[in-house]
């Protein structure tokens, strides 16, 4: 069976986090088109946006020659959002799943972006640089909606 993929649009900004703004409206827009709902759409905003603003502050910020690359399209009943960058290397899947008992107890403040991700999110794969092409990729999957 082959697979279909329609790209809906792809999106550069600097990794910095005050053009975040941008990658967002953009994800907003391809989502809403999608036929996600206003509640979903904004779970996967939060998702990418999460992604990219992990990406901005470790990709030593006010660097212009760093970028965020987000593409967006459906592949069969998916809805695929990646997010490449020329930052260091740093796979989110490795950081651990927080205990959210001890997250609250001990009233800790952020480092939940992750976790946002996993649960929002259907799939996640992580692509290092120095296997694609001097770029990082982070591909988030999300099941379209059933119509």
């Amino acid at each position: 069976m082959s697979q279909h993929k329609y790209i809906i649009g792809t999106l550069s900004v600097p990794a910095m986090t005050d053009v975040l703004w941008e990658v967002r409206e953009f994800v907003s827009n391809c989502a809403a088109k999608s036929g996600f709902d206003e509640q979903q759409t904004n779970y996967i905003v939060l998702a990418v946006d999460e992604i990219c603003a992990n990406i901005a502050r470790h990709a030593k910020e006010k660097n212009a020659s760093k970028e965020i690359i987000v593409s967006v399209s459906v592949e069969e009943s998916q809805f695929v959002v990646t997010i490449e960058d020329n930052a260091l290397p740093f796979n989110p899947l490795d950081v651990p799943s927080p205990n959210m008992v001890d997250y609250f107890r001990t009233f800790r403040n952020g480092g939940l972006g992750i976790h946002i991700v996993r649960t929002v999110m259907d799939n996640i794969l992580y692509t290092p640089s120095a296997s694609h092409s001097g770029y990082n990729a982070l591909t988030l999957r999300k099941r379209l909606p059933v119509a």
